[in-house]
């Protein structure tokens, strides 16, 4: 008996097993191995074990050992033919729940934010009717983690619920609350700080805010790079106003009379271009400076600070104006002019530059995913489809050898009934009396008649159905060739 992934013979299609004894073993031209083959059939032998062993692996897997740990049964008991598991992974991917666990999620943070806290412990009675409402929030969160638990399994195996980042998040935060609500004994009361990290539960019900988080976390390397680039530069000009506007930011116009504060709150200079004090006042130190001293060059740390105030853009126009008062105004703007277009207008933007294209790339990762599952899923669909068919195809090649064989291997006996049969149909058919002699037995009946009739169609028939199935396997084989598709594939070329 000819079994599934037994070689057949060369006629159809195989490497040619009835020829074996003349090819002289594997090496043979009618050997089932690849020695007596062209390059290019040999190409061809190797591709067909290669999917004849991907079908075999598909239809008869072997069977891998497996421990507690490595089985996919999420809690040591649900396997995935579990009913209750099956009903958890269809709540979890049911939208509605999805839905219920945002608005809880929402409610809670309504709900902390709407809190009042006092010294000493002491609460407004609006604050203990919302501290009723968290044991409801606990246990749907608890619903929500136990549910996914079940249906994807804890830690162990592939694609458990500890296995997603977002998921280790939800549990903490899961477990802090059952741990600051049954506090009162354990004196865990301070776990219910860690009650903050319930916005981010939002996060991992939405995967748009996902992406961002991800682009953010993944920009991190490059901003510390912009952010040491900013600074070299930011330490540069602190350097160049050193040199030019240390000590010129603590004279100001004091009167003559008294010791009394300065006029105004700005420097001033005793030679133009700087400002000149007027009347009976006089330029001399000391005065601590614009923003109580905080705004000088005197040091490096003070120096930093002030540039840094120039790149953000937040009040350097003072401090133009503060250097013109005490220096001039002639080449101030020789400083302050590529400071801020290489501080503010080229490094800070280089930092929204780097997270666009951190999102940019996160969504396209996220998207080209999204299309490879999907391609994945289709192409696994179409191989196994494929090795369905090629197993069809072989067990009609098996069926058709094993018919052909049969029919070769007939007694003696069936041979001479046979040869009877078709003489005593000859006999009938060319007698002078055949026609009325051959209605004769038709009308009694005669057994020998009707049954040599019926055996010669059924032979005849089986014996074309069986030329037409090694015909269609002949042209099957013909178009899988690899220079049918080249042939093909070049005549669709323009």
């Amino acid at each position: 008996m000819v079994r599934f992934g037994d070689e057949l013979g060369g006629r159809y299609g195989g490497p040619g097993g009835g020829e074996r004894a003349r090819g002289g073993g594997a090496g043979g031209a009618g050997g089932p191995g690849p020695g007596g083959l062209q390059p290019g059939q040999r190409v061809l032998y190797k591709q067909s074990i290669a999917q004849r062993a991907r079908t075999m692996a598909l239809y008869n897997p072997i069977p891998v050992k497996q421990n507690c740990f490595t089985v996919n049964r999420s809690l040591f008991v649900f396997s995935e033919d579990n009913v209750v598991r099956k009903y958890a992974k269809r709540i979890t991917e049911w939208p509605p729940f999805e839905y219920m666990i945002l608005a809880t999620i929402i409610a809670n943070c309504i709900v902390l934010a709407l809190e009042q806290h006092l010294p000493d412990g002491d609460k407004t009675p609006m604050s203990e009717r919302l501290d009723d409402t968290e044991p409801y929030f606990i246990g749907i969160f608890c619903f929500e983690a136990g549910i996914k638990i079940i249906a994807l399994g804890f830690v162990f195996h592939k694609g458990s619920y500890l296995r997603n980042g977002w998921n280790v998040m939800d549990f903490v935060v899961v477990l802090t609350g059952i741990l600051a609500t049954a506090g009162t004994d354990f004196d865990l009361r301070t776990l219910r700080a860690v009650r903050v990290l319930r916005p981010l539960k939002l996060v991992s019900g939405i995967p748009s805010l996902q992406v961002v988080l991800k682009s953010i976390m993944k920009a991190m390397v490059p901003l510390l790079q912009i952010g040491l680039l900013l600074f070299f530069a930011i330490l540069m000009f602190a350097i160049i106003g050193l040199e030019f506007y240390m000590g010129k930011f603590h004279k100001a116009c004091f009167p003559n009379s008294t010791d009394a504060e300065p006029v105004g709150d700005f420097p001033c200079g005793k030679e133009a271009p700087a400002r000149l004090c007027e009347g009976d006042t006089e330029c001399r130190e000391y005065w601590p400076g614009p923003n109580f001293g905080i705004t000088n060059f005197d040091n490096i740390l003070f120096a930093i600070l002030t540039v840094f105030q120039c790149i953000t853009m937040e009040g350097w126009t003072d401090i133009l104006y503060n250097t013109n008062d005490a220096a001039g105004n002639t080449w101030n703007w020789l400083y302050f002019i590529p400071l801020i277009i290489i501080g503010s207008f080229f490094m800070l933007n280089l930092v929204l530059g780097v997270l666009s294209g951190e999102f940019a790339k996160e969504r396209e990762r996220v998207e080209n995913r999204r299309a490879f599952l999907k391609l994945r899923r289709q192409q696994q669909i179409e191989r196994e489809l494929n090795g369905y068919l090629e197993w069809i195809f072989k067990a009609e090649e098996v069926m058709l050898a094993e018919e052909d064989r049969n029919a070769e291997e007939k007694s003696p006996l069936d041979v001479l009934k046979r040869a009877a049969t078709k003489k005593s149909r000859n006999d009938l058919i060319h007698a002078e009396e055949g026609e009325d002699r051959f209605a004769d037995l038709c009308a009694v009946g005669s057994p020998f008649a009707r049954a040599s009739l019926k055996s010669g169609k059924t032979e005849s028939s089986s014996y074309f159905r069986r030329k037409e199935k090694m015909f269609r396997f002949f042209i099957r084989r013909m178009i899988l060739q690899s220079l049918f598709s080249w042939v093909s594939s070049s005549q669709r070329c323009p």
